[in-house]
This record gives C-alpha cells, sequence and structure tokens, in this order.
C-alpha cells in the first residue's frame, strides 16, 4: 500500500507540475468561466486529459475519489451564480405550509415510484403516521406511480421544482434551514441526494434540532466494477450526525464497515414485513412448465440472461413483469418469453399459475420482490449475491453461486422442476421464515428499541 501511494503521488506531482508550467507559460491561457448576471461567459478552464486516467488509481486508495463519486469528467467550468435565490424559494416553501400542521415527522424521498426502496418508504411512512404527524418531502421529478399508497392524512409536499432552479449549495441549505425551522422530532433520508447533501453540509446545526436516520440498501456497481451509492457518497461526512441508519441486509453494512470505517453499531436491522401476503402457505406439486421474472430493464436485473435461457429452454414459458420490450438486444426474443408490462402490481399476478420465481441480480441488497414471492408460497431460484442471503439459503431456496452463468440458473430450475417435494419443502422453509421475522410487528419493535418515534 505504501510503495503504491509513493508511486502515485509520484505520479500526480509530475504531471500538475508540468500542466502548471504549461499553463503559465501560455500567452492563451485561459481563465476559470465566471456566468455574470447576463450571462456572458468570459472563458472555460479545462480539466487536463492525464487527469481522469488517473483517477481508477487514485479511487485504489481513496473510494470517495472513485470516477462515479468525483466526476472529474463533468469538471468543465465551474458557475458562480451572480444571485442565490434562496430566500425567495424559503418563503415560496414557508407559504406551501401556512395550512400545515406543524409535521413530528419530516420523510425526504426522491418521488414514490414503483420499486423496494418506495416500498420501504410506504412503510416507515405507515407505521410513523399511526404515532406522529408526517410530512413526506418529495426532492426529485418522476412518475410517482405509488403516491395514491401514501397513508391518509399524511401531507405531501413536491419541493423538486423549487430545488431545480437552485445551485448545489443552496439547495442543501435551503433543505438544512428548513428542517431547522420546523424543529421535527424525526428527519428521515431514503435515497434523497438533496437531502443527504444537506446532512453532509450542514448535519451538525439540523441534528441539534431533529433526531437524523437514514434507510440504505446496497451499492451500486459500475461496469468496471467500481462500487457506488449514498453510502459512498454520504456516510463518512454524516454518519456521526445519524442517530441510526436502518439496513434490510446485514450484508453490505460489513462491508461499508471495514471499507469506509463506520462503527457497525451504527447500523441497525429493519426488515421489510409481509403481512398482508401472509395468508397460510399452500402449494401443491403440480407441474406447470412456466417461470415468472419481475424486475426492469437494467444491467443489475440481467434481463438478457432470461432470454439466453429462455431459448435454451423451449419447452418452458417465461413470464417477464416490469419491461415492455427489449428492443435493444442484438437478437430477437424467443417465443416463449412473454411481456408483461412495466407497472408491476404484484397482487395481481397469479402466483398458482407457476413453478417458480426466477431472480437473476447481478448484484443486490435484499430485493422486496423475493420476500413477495416468498410469502406468496412460491419456489425461488435466486442468484445468490449481495444482502439475498438475509433469507435465502439452501434449506429455503436454490440458490446460483456464478449470477453471470445461464448454464448454473438452468441447472437450478431444472433441479426445482425435477424434485417437487424438495422445492415444496424449500418454499414452505422460507415462507415460515418470513412469518416468524419478517413481519409489521417486529418492524415496530425494532423502531421502539432505537427510540424512533420519540425522536
Amino acid at each position: 500500500m505504501k510503495r503504491a501511494l509513493q508511486s502515485l503521488v509520484g505520479k500526480l506531482v509530475t504531471r500538475a507540475l508540468a500542466w502548471t508550467q504549461r499553463q503559465l507559460d501560455s500567452s492563451r491561457r485561459q481563465r476559470l468561466m465566471v456566468l455574470t448576471s447576463r450571462g456572458k461567459r468570459n472563458g472555460v478552464q479545462k480539466v487536463p486529459t492525464w487527469l481522469p486516467e488517473l483517477m481508477p488509481d487514485v479511487a485504489s486508495l481513496e473510494p470517495r475519489l472513485s470516477s462515479k463519486n468525483f466526476e472529474v469528467g463533468a469538471l468543465k467550468e465551474y458557475v458562480i451564480p451572480a444571485k442565490s435565490k434562496i430566500g425567495d424559494a424559503f418563503v415560496h416553501l414557508s407559504d406551501r405550509l401556512t395550512n400545515v400542521r406543524k409535521p413530528e415527522a419530516m420523510i425526504f424521498c426522491p418521488w414514490i415510484s414503483i420499486g423496494g426502496s418506495d416500498e420501504a418508504s410506504l412503510q416507515l411512512i405507515s407505521m410513523l403516521c399511526k404515532r406522529m404527524r408526517v410530512l413526506l418531502v418529495l426532492t426529485e421529478k418522476d412518475r410517482n406511480v405509488w403516491l395514491t399508497r401514501v397513508p391518509a392524512g399524511v401531507e405531501v409536499m413536491d419541493i423538486s421544482d423549487v430545488l431545480a432552479e437552485l445551485s448545489a449549495s443552496d439547495v442543501s441549505q435551503l433543505i438544512a434551514r428548513l428542517v431547522c425551522e420546523i424543529k421535527p422530532k424525526v428527519m428521515h433520508i431514503i435515497n434523497s441526494d438533496a437531502a443527504w447533501s444537506s446532512i453532509a453540509s450542514h448535519g451538525a446545526a439540523v441534528a441539534k434540532e431533529s433526531a437524523i436516520y437514514a434507510s440504505l440498501f446496497c451499492d451500486e456497481v459500475s461496469p468496471d466494477g467500481e462500487r457506488f451509492g449514498y453510502a459512498r457518497w454520504y456516510l463518512r461526512d454524516t454518519h456521526d450526525k445519524l442517530a441510526a441508519i436502518f439496513v434490510d441486509n446485514m450484508q453490505f453494512p460489513e462491508t461499508w464497515s471495514e471499507q469506509l470505517g463506520i462503527p457497525l453499531s451504527k447500523f441497525q436491522y429493519l426488515p421489510l414485513y409481509v403481512d398482508p401476503i401472509l395468508k397460510g402457505f399452500s402449494r401443491d406439486v403440480i407441474r406447470r412448465d412456466r417461470v415468472l421474472w419481475v424486475g426492469r430493464n437494467s444491467r443489475q436485473k440481467q434481463p438478457e440472461i432470461l432470454v439466453e435461457i429462455a431459448r435454451r429452454m423451449p419447452g418452458i414459458e417465461f413470464d417477464m413483469y416490469g419491461i415492455d420490450s427489449l428492443e435493444d438486444l442484438e437478437t430477437s426474443t424467443p417465443s416463449n418469453l412473454f411481456f408483461k408490462g412495466y407497472e408491476v402490481e404484484f397482487s395481481r399476478i397469479e402466483m398458482q399459475r407457476y413453478d417458480v420465481f426466477l431472480n437473476t441480480s447481478l448484484w443486490d441488497g435484499l430485493p422486496f420482490v423475493l420476500k413477495q414471492v416468498g410469502a406468496s408460497g412460491l419456489p425461488i431460484v435466486s442468484t445468490a449475491v449481495g444482502g439475498i442471503s438475509t433469507l435465502l439459503d439452501e434449506d429455503s431456496a436454490f440458490l446460483v453461486r456464478d449470477p453471470t452463468s445461464a448454464d448454473e440458473i438452468i441447472s437450478m430450475i431444472n433441479k426445482s422442476l425435477s424434485a417437487p417435494h424438495l422445492t415444496l419443502e424449500r418454499a414452505k422453509n422460507c415462507y415460515n421464515r418470513l412469518a416468524l421475522g419478517h413481519t409489521r410487528a417486529v418492524a415496530e419493535e425494532v423502531l421502539e428499541t432505537v427510540g424512533y418515534f420519540g425522536g
């Protein structure tokens, strides 16, 4: 490590000195762009081409300088706002809250769309609104498909339009000022970059007025293997301001603790509950030759590997929920693969039509859909990545150790189909595990234990 650091510093210093000298010697050197009040540009200072090339080496020593955490290529200019709009923005938001009773809890989310983190937000709000007045603050524009699921009595304030007009520093300051002015007992962040940034900059001030909580799920992974996400962007600067960090698995917290130096005691396991689906285990061993897949068109979920699997298993029908089509694939999709649409209403999927559920995640936390499927009694074939082992093991599912191997996935599907009684036993074990430890009562007990409802 020491030798690598010395070598890297040597490269940086040598290139930086040479580049600086060229800038000083150049009669045409460019200046840092300043955007005047009239919007006129006086020149742009460009980032040297060698700096982005060195960033992977830098990131190996300091994760916060990863190309996904620190976008060097985007630093082509720096805009200095001629006038801060934060005052007008604060007055505008205050006017919106005129007829709202003072909230005791503020939940910051980017949106309420379709996904596991959105489900986590809705469950938290459902538990919280029974005890406190809740204000849900939405910070980014998106299709708020599940906004109708927000419990009655919960106030919702979409501030994405206001934030879009502000600089990044003003956004951070505005959110901090809003929280400090309202003084809720609880501030909770779930995937809101604006709220995370605010606590990174002004967390000490906010923590004096409110107990700050956050929820994290997993890292994202770039095509070249770099890990990035809210934990790596913000935890180092915010963990000492947070009362607790709620997680749905302990695999990623252990990684964050080891790699980022965050005390493991700061993380609190909080299971997403599945009570509404737990209606008693009921499953037969009749073979249907039909497999269910639910996900989205992303590298993480690997829908393209399902295309290969379906092509190699022509006697099995595969239904894909969460995707309208795969037009970007170079080859046509096989006739036994059916697209069921983007918007997934899980309760409307007829689980008894399928032999098994297939999860093909390349990386993941603990996908909520696995809990939904397990609670319905449908057997599971899944890749064994990330936090999935929190729920699934060899006694409760058919696990695939190599998430990129179509051969191994096909083998596990065939195993589940050819051994119906073993498959039924594992499905029942999964159901019982969910019924024992993944209920609303368990989740509320966790929140009570950390003093969440008391602020």
